[in-house]
């Protein structure tokens, strides 16, 4: 179960921009930057997971264009997308 420990709001006291939780069944902890705008899903979020940390950052669209993390067999993973999902 995924439990927010900490929340900011944006400009109109009412969109969250920034969170800072963790899931206690998984023991990982997460914070996750917003944009303030409602129509623009840009973000960022950085993880402390099972394997490591993890970094994923993400478009206008929500889509989750890098992302650099620790993999399974503790080396690192670097995946770069662009506009179209296309990997580089």
């Amino acid at each position: 179960m995924y439990q927010i420990l900490f929340k900011v709001y944006g400009d109109d006291g009412i969109t969250p921009v920034a969170y800072l939780g963790g899931d206690a069944d998984t023991n990982e902890m997460r914070l996750s930057l917003n944009s303030k705008s409602k129509t623009d899903k840009r973000g960022t979020r950085l993880s402390i997971e099972e394997h490591g940390g993890r970094f994923d950052s993400f478009n206008k669209m929500r889509e989750n264009v890098v992302r650099i993390a620790v993999g399974s067999d503790g080396g690192g993973i670097v995946d770069v997308r662009d506009k179209y999902g296309y990997v580089r």
